[in-house]
């Protein structure tokens, strides 16, 4: 266990093992090229179909473009 001496490296610390915890529990799937992050995206001021849209896009789950669904294990890509 590491020892912190300020609160700056405590928060640092509780950071570190949050994320080492989040990536063990709940790793991202392999199509999702973007690590974990404790900061939000910077589109999430935008409006909320738009930052939706683009949540989508970035995990390969939207319609726009003819992303494949969650649901469909076997989708047309006609």
């Amino acid at each position: 266990m590491v020892m912190c001496q300020t609160s700056e490296a405590l928060r640092n610390c509780v950071r570190n093992m949050l994320l080492q915890d989040w990536v063990a529990i709940a790793p991202t799937p392999p199509y999702y090229h973007y690590p974990p992050s404790l900061s939000p995206h910077p589109f999430i001021g935008l409006g909320k179909f738009v930052a939706g849209r683009l949540h989508q896009m970035r995990a390969a789950k939207s319609y726009l473009d003819a992303h494949p669904s969650w649901f469909d294990k076997n989708p047309n890509t006609t």
